[in-house]
């Protein structure tokens, strides 16, 4: 076993060294060998430095094995190397969309943390280490640890998700979006949190969750929401507005779907740029007196383009792009009224 640990450490174990390593070590005995094959390895590259100390490097391979442990099925691999050390992190994903992921560790409070980003114009789902399932609409980020500190299951969004959380009494699972955070044990709630947004919207379809404002001297609380309720967070006055009726029109992202329903023109246009990942350049005069209602699912942009031209006194202009650039960029399209 200590010639697989050492590949192991060389970043040289395949994933069938790797499943028997990870058989061999839960037994407490063999965590200490581990300890000091580790160790005793770590001592013969003394000479490269000590950049990154031997409990540092054991708890990476602690997450590691911790992660591996949750999740057997569809696995990400990403390799990172500091002054001769590597560690291997397990990114569990299930993507229906060609999902550009960013996987960045980092050490906080003692643990392990990733990042998942998905594009706008893209959606994605995958398995947090508790279980909890997680979908992410286009353009958010979640960050979350390789595995759940005691006490509290917390998790860090910008964007979009919809959570259906594994329930655990003892371990309430907190989402953070800054200002304020999100509380559930058990439940199925969508959050809508984009960078800029005015409003931060919690829609629960099931369980109970509580509304909490973060402040430099702990939580308040300040609301708390039962199935087919709203939450709706003024970010300039930090105060919430509670709401019961109909959620379709917020869960519809899931199943790739758009709805407006008497939506101003403002909003209609800023999930459209989320949506399919374009850019409209607006007039200074931009009213929010027009609104539109309709349901989409897979359209083309210029078939929604065409019939928000035909039911609202606007038009739009297709920008041209430059041809002598390598870098994608977003389509341009610019917004005008109609003359009278």
């Amino acid at each position: 076993m200590k010639e697989i640990i050492t590949k192991y450490l060389e970043n040289r174990a395949s994933e069938t060294d790797q499943h028997s390593l990870l058989k061999w070590i839960r037994s407490g005995k063999n965590l200490k060998e581990f300890r000091s094959v580790e160790k005793s390895w770590g001592d013969s590259l003394s000479t490269f430095g000590d950049d990154e100390s031997e409990n540092k490097r054991l708890l990476k391979f602690q997450a590691f094995m911790l992660n591996k442990e949750h999740h057997k099925t569809v696995k990400l691999h990403r390799i990172l190397q500091m002054t001769k050390y590597a560690a291997i992190f397990i990114l569990p994903i299930m993507v229906y969309a060609s999902v550009r992921m960013l996987n960045t560790p980092t050490v906080y409070d003692s643990l392990v943390w990733n990042e998942i980003t998905t594009p706008a114009g893209l959606r994605s789902a995958f398995v947090l280490p508790d279980g909890t399932k997680v979908q992410l609409n286009g353009g958010t980020s979640l960050k979350y640890p390789t595995r759940f500190a005691e006490g509290e299951r917390a998790v860090e969004l910008k964007g979009e998700a919809y959570f259906e959380v594994v329930s655990d009494k003892s371990n309430p699972f907190v989402v953070d979006l800054g200002e304020m955070s999100v509380v559930a044990v058990g439940t199925a709630f969508n959050i809508s949190a984009y960078a800029g947004d005015e409003e931060l919207v919690t829609s629960l379809v099931e369980g109970k969750v509580n509304i909490v404002k973060n402040t430099e001297n702990g939580h308040t609380e300040l609301s708390t929401l039962k199935p087919n309720q709203q939450a709706i967070y003024d970010v300039n006055n930090g105060e919430v507005e509670q709401k019961s009726g109909d959620l379709n029109k917020y869960l519809a992202w899931r199943d790739d779907k758009i709805i407006f329903d008497n939506d101003s023109l403002p909003d209609v246009i800023k999930r459209i740029e989320r949506w399919y990942n374009v850019e409209f350049i607006l007039p200074d005069n931009m009213s929010k007196d027009y609104a539109f209602t309709g349901v989409f699912q897979g359209e083309p942009l210029s078939q929604i383009l065409e019939i928000l031209e035909v039911s609202t006194p606007i038009k739009f202009i297709m920008q041209q792009m430059p041809t002598d650039t390598t870098i994608q960029q977003k389509k341009k399209i610019k917004l005008e009224f109609k003359e009278s």
